[in-house]
């Protein structure tokens, strides 16, 4: 493999991975003809990233350890979210 490619392939993957970057950090983002707010899109990604977590604990069986599932799903949901606003506030 000749190195010009190699780093042609890590700057197109580095510029896709701005380009998701750049559009977390705008204050809305347009989807179809419906600007929405940052903040949804930061609530929607902390709570997928929970209910992942949640998802890889409970096959794993670490599940049973927790005295409250609901309320632990809800408090991994608000850290997901506080952590990605903050990483990506616009």
């Amino acid at each position: 493999m000749h190195p010009a490619t190699a780093s042609d392939n890590f700057s197109q993957s580095t510029g896709e991975m701005t380009d998701i970057i750049n559009f977390l950090r705008n204050g809305e983002q347009r989807i179809y003809d419906f600007n929405t707010p940052w903040s949804m899109a930061i609530v929607v990604l902390g709570f997928l990233s929970a209910w992942a977590v949640t998802s890889i604990l409970e096959h794993l069986g670490l599940t049973r350890h927790v005295w409250h599932l609901p309320l632990f799903f809800a408090a991994l949901a608000v850290l997901f979210g506080s952590l990605i606003g903050l990483f990506f506030a616009p």
